[in-house]
């Protein structure tokens, strides 16, 4: 519900602004400032006390996130020779659901002692 959406939504300003960005600053600078953001931002999630807290620090998370990904597709595009970008593009787009994939299922398992710790 609430979750979800804050985390998903804000992912959507992510990626347009990052997208924006890209195109004005240097793309490693901002895609290591992204994952910076939802690195600090998933470290405040873990030690959150309220859930007015929760949904600001996924919200945060969601829009490192979202913005990281036309950041990668970016950075694809100018470390690869046409020829070999199409394959190059197809692998960052497998790695980023396998991650999400493997994410989820060892945080469903490690998260079952206390949902903090997926964190």
């Amino acid at each position: 519900g609430e979750l979800t959406m804050c985390f998903y939504f804000p992912g959507v300003f992510g990626a347009l602004i990052a997208g924006l960005m890209s195109g004005v600053i240097e793309r490693r600078l901002l895609l290591a400032t992204l994952a910076f953001l939802t690195g600090v931002a998933c470290l405040f999630t873990a030690r959150v006390g309220t859930f007015n807290q929760l949904l600001t620090a996924r919200a945060v998370s969601g829009f490192g996130i979202g913005g990281c990904l036309p950041v990668v597709y970016s950075l694809v595009g100018d470390w690869y020779p046409a020829r070999k970008r199409s394959s190059a593009t197809a692998f960052v787009t497998a790695a980023s659901g396998a991650g999400v994939f493997i994410g989820q299922c060892l945080s469903t398992l490690v998260g079952s002692a206390d949902w903090r710790l997926p964190f």
